[in-house]
């Protein structure tokens, strides 16, 4: 029984590398300057496949442009995925601001007021 889980465990691994690294090489062949500036930290299907979170950093802390830019070409991406993964089903494309990034800015911000002081 145990091995069962790490096998699909296991293929949950490769389904997110796969993803991660077709939307990162969309990301970088797209015309939306946007997207071009994006860096994937992180990729989460759940375990059923039937959806994907991929979760986003920028330098620039404009999270309204990118996700109205995110959400533009979703389904460019999702097309993508769907022809290069051999699965059944692809899995629905997510995408949230890491809210890692975020939270490392305002640590970030508070020590600097600090040493400030």
């Amino acid at each position: 029984m145990k091995e069962a889980k790490q096998e699909r465990g296991g293929r949950v691994n490769r389904v997110n590398s796969l993803i991660n690294q077709i939307v990162a090489s969309e990301f970088i062949r797209s015309s939306d300057s946007i997207l071009n500036e994006l860096t994937i930290t992180y990729v989460d299907t759940s375990i059923d496949m039937k959806k994907t979170t991929v979760y986003i950093s920028s330098l620039k802390n404009e999270s309204k442009v990118i996700n109205h830019s995110l959400m533009k070409n979703r389904s460019k991406v999702q097309k993508k995925i769907a022809e290069e993964l051999m699965m059944k089903y692809t899995p629905k494309l997510i995408f949230e601001i890491d809210p890692f990034t975020t939270q490392s800015e305002k640590i970030n911000e508070i020590l600097n007021n600090i040493s400030d002081e």
